[in-house]
């Protein structure tokens, strides 16, 4: 009989602390996904970043959340990334409903992009394995819902096509055109038989502009405005062997992207 009972005991001890362990974990959950104020993290989400930045100009710093999706706390890679924004003076959120972001989280920049007083948000994000591909997305927080206003990896694409004297011509979708001397690349040409010894263009072999390595936001004149600076490789598609690098600068205009400044570096 007293085994019964120190049997029942036992097994009402041991509920118990399951219950209370239970009831920890939730609450402790609960508190994590409270962060602050009206903002609340969804099921499954944690905070990937956070930042102090005034966004809305009124001189007091406000917080900056990057959140998604991920199997736990610990693991690095997360979908469905979002940002919001919990301003100081007032508690009021403002928050991205983006479905398809997912990668490496790699750092925010907080600049003006629009010349609007208000600052942007530049999220960027790996999106492979290496670490070496970045997508950037630019949030316009200047409105009474967030705006995307640039959402791309892939930067500026221009159509290349070979010419004699190990040139390159390098036409954008504006219609600019410029021209890269390849003569520093003129060994790994003549090896893949792209041009002779002489500089005689010998096949039409395809070459393309990888996607952003490099990506920031900077305000390079000073008035206060931001331009997005990035880079990307042009490598031959047989090889990938890389025959320069395109630093693009682009400024937001009129509700568009214009790029207003290439440069090529070997």
């Amino acid at each position: 009989m007293k085994k019964s009972k120190w049997l029942v005991s036992f097994s009402a001890f041991v509920i118990a602390s399951i219950m209370c362990v239970q009831f920890a974990e939730k609450n402790a959950q609960q508190q994590f996904m409270q962060v602050s104020g009206g903002f609340s993290l969804p099921i499954n989400n944690y905070i990937l970043l956070m930042r102090q930045c005034d966004v809305d100009g009124d001189g007091k710093d406000d917080s900056i959340y990057v959140y998604g999706e991920k199997k736990n706390e610990e693991a690095e890679y997360a979908e469905k990334i979002n940002l919001a924004v919990v301003y100081k003076k007032n508690g009021f959120v403002k928050k991205t409903n983006v479905s398809w972001l997912k990668g490496f989280v790699s750092d925010v920049e907080i600049a003006d992009l629009t010349n609007n007083k208000n600052k942007d948000i530049l999220l960027k994000v790996y999106t492979d394995q290496n670490k070496s591909v970045l997508s950037g997305l630019v949030i316009d927080f200047g409105h009474e819902m967030p705006r995307s206003i640039f959402n791309e990896f892939s930067g500026i694409s221009p159509a290349f096509s070979f010419v004699d004297g190990f040139l390159v011509n390098c036409s954008l979708s504006n219609g600019q055109q410029f021209a890269v001397n390849l003569r520093a690349k003129k060994d790994v040409l003549i090896k893949n038989k792209v041009f002779d010894s002489e500089g005689k263009c010998l096949l039409s072999q395809k070459i393309y502009s990888k996607p952003f390595f490099e990506l920031s936001a900077k305000d390079l004149d000073g008035d206060g405005t931001a331009e997005l600076i990035g880079c990307q490789s042009v490598v031959l598609s047989l090889d990938e062997t890389e025959l320069f690098k395109i630093y693009s600068v682009q400024k937001y205009i009129n509700s568009e992207w214009y790029a207003t400044k290439i440069e090529v570096k070997y």
